[in-house]
């Protein structure tokens, strides 16, 4: 429901950014920003930023393994 909700507000024009761990969510994204190398005080540098299919094929992120 969540999605389909955020697909419409894009669809009418909107921008959505949203802050979220869920692979199903992530796998919809049309932008991917990721902070790390971990988390809490050992993280929040810019680790990657771009589009799905170029998070994909990161090689430096272990968020990509579940994809």
């Amino acid at each position: 429901q969540l999605i389909k909700h955020f697909r419409i507000l894009v669809g009418n024009g909107h921008t959505v950014c949203v802050v979220e761990h869920h692979i199903g969510l992530l796998k919809s994204c049309d932008w991917i920003i990721e902070l790390g190398p971990g988390a809490s005080v050992q993280g929040g540098e810019l680790m990657f930023q771009g589009s799905i299919s170029e998070f994909i094929n990161y090689e430096s992120s272990n968020t990509v393994a579940y994809f």
